[in-house]
């Protein structure tokens, strides 16, 4: 039966107190031999846990880099369908044609251009709105109360 980290972590607790007085000393000498099997199989687990992380960190990374590699393939592939569109309709000059391959017809649409984006009325300009963080953390560093924001304490694991 697998035991999680945690089981091994509360029964090395539960040894140490079973072997610990009144005073609060540890008689390591009686459980030497049960605490040193426990500690083994915590150590053996969390190597374990470290060696699945790196695994999938390395899965997560290589996937990462052939979405990229497929998105990049992606737009090339919608670049050339984009082009030979565009020289469909210089050779058929805004024919139609239809045949067993295929059908062009022609739709009309309207797309708007902006020329100067200054120029346009605040009322066509959304903007966004997105805090700093990196100026809110300087300012709760040096003791700014900052209404809406406060400083949290991490701990990050790192791997290598």
């Amino acid at each position: 039966m697998s035991t999680s980290l945690f089981n091994y972590i509360r029964q090395i607790d539960d040894i140490i107190a079973s072997a610990t007085d009144e005073d609060g000393v540890i008689d390591y000498e009686s459980i030497k031999d049960e605490f040193e099997a426990l500690t083994l199989k915590r150590d053996e687990k969390i190597d374990n846990i470290i060696s699945f992380i790196k695994s999938r960190k390395a899965m997560a990374e290589a996937l990462k880099a052939e979405k990229n590699n497929i998105a990049k393939r992606q737009q090339q592939a919608e670049r050339e369908v984009e082009r030979m569109k565009e020289y469909l309709a210089f050779c058929l000059d805004g024919s139609k044609w239809e045949s067993t391959a295929g059908k062009v017809s022609y739709r009309k649409s309207q797309q708007v251009v902006i020329d100067d984006i200054d120029a346009l009325p605040e009322e066509y300009i959304r903007i966004e709105r997105v805090p700093s963080k990196s100026a809110i953390k300087e300012d709760l560093k040096q003791g700014v109360i900052v209404h809406g924001a406060h400083m949290v304490d991490n701990i990050n694991v790192t791997i290598r």
